[in-house]
Formats: structure tokens, sequence, C-alpha cells
């Protein structure tokens, strides 16, 4: 009689087909695979090419690249900077000009109230907000709006720069905007609002109506200025003749109040000054 245990040797070796099938499997189709298949891609794949797959579909991996250490200080390309430079002035960021509010009630702010044609995205640190659009004109349009306030907090809107992350913990100045009223013609070209924007502060942008002349009556400007600063016209002089142009602010920060946010740790109270007539 013949032993009904038979030895493994007794069995045809698998079909080649097999092996063939679990060579085919690959990461992007290896969740369609039966349990078995997907140990053998496994055991026939190293971690690192496992990664470098998702890296072409993601780019969520990382890649070894060459580095600069000289006396245990690593050098970044000047490159490598300007190029992360390029990227986040693409960005929007926003800070409130005191004790700062949670995200959800910035986000639920933003839902509500901004009528914009193309997509955001909102993310965070520590202090400040940064605001990615879609569209370059919903970012024009939210870079010229008025002052912001959610729920009575000063919400200050500017473009990124270095200079805006380097001091981001201690703000001593705001960007206004800042119409100039009865500005002379010969001023109305890009070295002459260059020049009169200097006068009241470290010049930024000037809204598109100003750029195109297509509203002449005033130039509007968005100046970065210290926090304390009271200028409502400044004083000029062409041709031996002396004129005044007139500045409105939508708000300015009352002195006053500006030593009590200083001197005060934690609740802040902000006022405005109004200019319009």
């Amino acid at each position: 009689m013949e032993n009904p245990l038979a030895s493994v040797n007794d069995f045809p070796p698998l079909p080649a087909t097999s092996l063939t099938v679990a060579c085919n499997v690959t990461p992007q189709n290896a969740n369609l695979a039966s349990p078995s298949l997907k140990l053998v891609l496994i055991a026939n794949s190293s971690w690192s090419s496992l990664f470098k797959a998702s890296r072409s579909d993601n780019s969520a991996a990382l890649k070894k690249v060459n580095v600069n250490i000289v006396d245990g200080v690593a050098t970044i390309p000047s490159e490598l900077i300007n190029k992360g430079i390029n990227e986040w002035s693409n960005y929007v960021v926003g800070f409130f000009f005191g004790r700062r509010l949670p995200y959800p009630l910035v986000q639920d702010f933003v839902q509500k109230n901004w009528k914009l044609k193309g997509g955001y995205s909102i993310s965070t640190d520590k202090d400040l907000f940064y605001f990615k659009f879609s569209l370059v004109e919903d970012m024009r349009q939210f870079l010229e709006a008025d002052p912001i306030y959610i729920t009575g907090k000063l919400f200050v809107i500017r473009q990124w720069t270095p200079e805006v992350e380097a001091q981001k913990s201690s703000i001593k100045t705001l960007p206004v905007w800042v119409k100039l009223m009865n500005l002379p013609k010969q001023l109305w070209t890009d070295d002459g609002l260059d020049y009169v924007a200097s006068l009241i502060g470290n010049p930024m942008c000037m809204d598109q109506a100003t750029k195109l002349r297509q509203r002449l009556n005033f130039a509007k400007f968005c100046v970065e200025v210290r926090l304390i600063m009271s200028t409502r016209k400044v004083r000029i002089k062409m041709n031996e003749k002396e004129m005044d142009i007139d500045l409105e602010y939508p708000w300015i920060p009352l002195p006053a109040q500006l030593a009590k946010i200083w001197a005060q740790s934690g609740r802040v109270v902000h006022q405005t000054l109004k200019l319009y007539g």
C-alpha cells in the first residue's frame, strides 16, 4: 500500500506563469494582487526602488544632493534661496495687530466674506496665515482691499517677503494704503510716483488704477510706515514753487493706543482714527 503522505518532491513544479505574473506586479497595482503575489513583490524589491516609484507619482519623497559643509557650517546655495523666494512670493500673508486669533475663525471669515473667482488655500504657523490663490486677479484684489477686521481685530495683509518672515514675531511697521490728493501730473510717472511714495514711508506697491492712470483725482499707494506716524500732508517744491500733497488714510493707529498695546501682554485694544471728511 502506498504512503498517503507524499513528500514535497512528489509534487510537480509550479507553472512558470505564476512567477511571471508576480514579476509584473508593480507598486501601482500591488493592491490588486493576491497576498502571495504581494510577498513575492516585496521580497524582490528594495526599499529605495519603492520610494523612487512613489516620488514620481506625488513628489513626496526626498532625494540625496551634494552639500557644502565647512567647519561644521552648511552654506546654502544662492540659487536655492532665490528659488524659494520666487516660489513663496506667490503667497499673501496675514497677521493680527495684537493677539492672534485661532485658525478656525480666520477660515470661517474667509469662506463667508471673500468673493473670489478661483480657488485658494490657507496654511499657518504660530504667527502668520499664508494664503495661496489660483488666480493672480484674486491675489491682487485681496492685496488692494480696505483694512480687514475679524471679530473686531485688525488683520494686516501683505505679500510674502523674507523681511516679513524675519520680523513676524516683532512687528514694528505696518503696510498702509494712502491716497495722495493734488498730485501734479509731472510726478505721475514711474520715477515720480516712486519719489513721492518714498516721502511717506517704504513704498511697496500701487493699485491698478494708479498704475494704468485710470483715475487721476488721486494716486493710491501701499507704503510701509512706522507704527507711530501722523503725517497728513507732504510739502514739496517744484521749480521754486512750494505746494502740499494731502494724504488720506483708511485708518491710522492712535499713538496713545499704541503705547498701551506694547505695554500690555496678552489682551490688545485697537482703535482707528478716520481721516476722511
